[in-house]
């Protein structure tokens, strides 16, 4: 088995930015979400104290905490920065507990009814100091109103994926099997939306970008962790490929931004016949990939026939009690 290409082997359009603006001394910037927005580009970036060495994760203290800030980015439509601030953490009205990761990390960004909103992973709200899903409000700078989407009995919860164009928070929890759940937080409701197996090929897909509405259905790119004798880690990526009820049907070869080791894509947006994708490397960068949209919709091959049927619900992923007693 081959490493995987680099993007620009499969799609010679692809060209590379470098996010950079003042940060903390030895913190780093990583894992941008994108979003369209009226005049250009919205995108989140997150910073943290930890960055990678010999494949270790390490602070310049030597240990924990590993810390985390975010900060809001605008570009314009040629991915000019345009202006970039910091976002403060304004989330005192739900219970934090002491964790060795303190900070919310990996945003994704996506237009909701009351204005821009993120999923991002937080320690602090779990008194096992273990990673939950939470939906912010970004307004005026801030992180604000944080409502818990996963309970701490669930476990490990990260990367879920946003569905954008949709008029309530839905985002894909799970690529396999497929669960997609959406969220009236206005009448203090959840539901799953659509649970389906995938493709054998989705076994090991994670999120992810958001999913964009492109090609009669929605795009996203996700991540493969790979195993490899010579590289300590090693992530991989795809684009996917689903239809309107949310089936996945096609997919694209796995391939590397411009690192063999750690990528981590958490942001997709589409504009203008160009498909904009915000990464992090290693930890410690973090990256603009622009795409023409052909290019990278042509990348696509049919995953054939599978099995679509529903699936009875198997996974007791979300205490519904969780959101009702965070609305009141």
């Amino acid at each position: 088995m081959d490493l995987p290409p680099l993007l620009t082997d499969l799609a010679p359009s692809a060209t590379f930015q470098l996010i950079t603006f003042p940060v903390a001394e030895g913190w780093g910037r990583l894992n941008p979400s994108i979003a369209r927005a009226n005049d250009g580009f919205l995108s989140v970036v997150r910073s943290s104290n930890v960055h990678i060495e010999d494949g270790r994760y390490v602070t310049a203290s030597g240990g924990f905490p590993f810390r985390s800030e975010n900060y809001l980015a605008v570009f314009d439509d040629d991915l000019q920065l345009h202006s970039i601030d910091k976002l403060r953490d304004e989330t005192s009205n739900l219970t934090k507990h002491r964790s060795r990761f303190p900070g919310y990390t990996d945003l994704r960004l996506f237009p909701g009814p009351a204005g821009w909103q993120a999923t991002a992973a937080t320690h602090e709200h779990n008194p096992r100091d273990l990673n939950q899903q939470v939906l912010l409000q970004v307004q005026n700078n801030q992180i604000r109103e944080p409502v818990l989407l996963s309970s701490p009995e669930a476990g490990h919860q990260k990367n879920w994926m946003p569905v954008l164009g949709v008029a309530l928070p839905t985002l894909v929890t799970y690529c396999s099997p497929t669960t997609v759940v959406r969220f009236d937080l206005a009448r203090e409701f959840a539901e799953t939306i659509a649970e389906y197996l995938a493709p054998p090929i989705a076994k090991t897909f994670r999120g992810g970008s958001q999913l964009v509405p492109a090609a009669e259905g929605y795009v996203c790119v996700i991540h493969e962790r790979l195993r490899w004798p010579t590289v300590h880690k090693l992530y991989a990526h795809r684009v996917v490929h689903f239809t309107t009820d949310f089936h996945i049907d096609a997919v694209s070869r796995q391939f590397v931004f411009q690192l063999r080791g750690v990528e981590f894509c958490a942001g997709l947006a589409l504009h203008d016949g160009r498909f904009v994708i915000s990464y992090g490397e290693n930890d410690g960068e973090a990256y603009l990939a622009a795409v023409a949209e052909k290019e990278l919709l042509d990348l696509l091959h049919p995953v054939g026939a599978i099995e679509t049927a529903p699936l009875q619900p198997s996974r007791n992923w979300q205490d519904r009690r969780t959101i009702a007693e965070q609305i009141e």
